[in-house]
């Protein structure tokens, strides 16, 4: 509580809300904060104002409860503010960092739209910085929370929509959006990451999504995530069968150029690897299902060349 001109004025962030202050102005103060404060009257107004624009997203899935219970906000805000934050977050200490860290996951299933958001954020504040192990460290703690995520999903039914909020923070954590262009500065980016990304799909490649982004991370960067993903792939594929897993709308394409890189371009010694040859039989077969003839040709060109081995 401060006494300014005889006025008491309540300078407790925990007090914030969006009733209470206009949220035009809210970001000034943010603004205002330097890169690397520890200070208590800092970190507490950044995790005020992150847990508003939390609850602001949670308060768009209460349309069937009336929409007196939404919050609006203007959409710079949330934006702008985690712009910011990325660069104040990179900034500490992991240990100062703990206390965003539980924040985010803990509401990253309700709020997936804005960790989306701010994923972005965390890479651009890396890149500038020339350290992009600050942004895969991050990646690494949300990715527990987010394999959950992406198991629920799957479970819930075959016929979720790809579409929701949900989705789009496990594909943007896959790069699932992102244009590659195969060049040298994006394989930079994915081998500090690489083993992160091979463990995710470990643990959630039972979903479609999953599925696929990882089939393109293998069509993209063959030099980074074979033979590793594919033996990962062939795995869900075995566990769950049918044609599911190729529901996305590239999956079969790029498995199919994949595939035929490896068994019909590739070198000697991966056409004469006999775990390499069971596992691309295990996704032949499926992508057969699915009507892919060039699945088929290739299924036939090597059960053809295993013989003349």
């Amino acid at each position: 509580m401060i006494n300014l001109c005889n006025v008491r004025v309540n300078a407790d962030p925990t007090c914030i809300t969006f009733d209470t202050h206009s949220t035009w102005h809210l970001l000034a103060p943010c603004l205002m904060i330097p890169d690397g404060s520890t200070k208590a009257e800092h970190t507490s107004l950044l995790t005020r104002i992150l847990s508003l624009l939390l609850e602001a997203e949670e308060s768009q899935d209460q349309r069937g409860h009336g929409d007196d219970k939404r919050i609006e906000i203007p959409p710079e805000l949330p934006m702008e503010f985690s712009r910011r934050f990325a660069d104040f977050y990179l900034s500490i200490s992991e240990t100062d960092a703990k206390r965003f860290d539980d924040l985010l996951i803990e509401r990253s299933e309700s709020a997936p739209s804005f960790l989306h958001w701010l994923m972005v954020c965390f890479l651009c504040s890396a890149e500038k910085l020339g350290n992009i192990e600050l942004y895969w460290n991050f990646w690494r703690k949300l990715s527990e929370r987010a394999v959950e995520i992406a198991v629920k999903l799957s479970q819930k039914s075959r016929l979720y929509s790809p579409y929701g909020e949900q989705s789009k923070l496990i594909l943007g954590m896959l790069f699932a959006d992102t244009p590659w262009q195969q060049v040298k500065p994006e394989q930079e980016l994915l081998v500090p990451g690489l083993e992160l990304l091979l463990d995710f799909v470990q643990k959630a490649g039972e979903n479609p999504l999953v599925f696929e982004a990882m089939s393109r991370f293998l069509f993209s960067f063959p030099q980074l995530f074979m033979p590793k993903g594919l033996i990962i792939l062939a795995k869900h594929q075995k566990k769950t069968r049918g044609t599911h897993l190729f529901s996305g709308v590239n999956t079969v394409f790029y498995l199919e150029r994949v595939l035929q890189k490896l068994l019909v371009l590739s070198p000697a010694e991966y056409k004469q690897s006999r775990n390499l040859r069971e596992v691309s039989l295990v996704l032949l077969n499926a992508m057969i299902e699915t009507g892919s003839s060039c699945a088929y040709f290739l299924r036939d060109h090597m059960l053809h060349s295993a013989r003349n081995f």
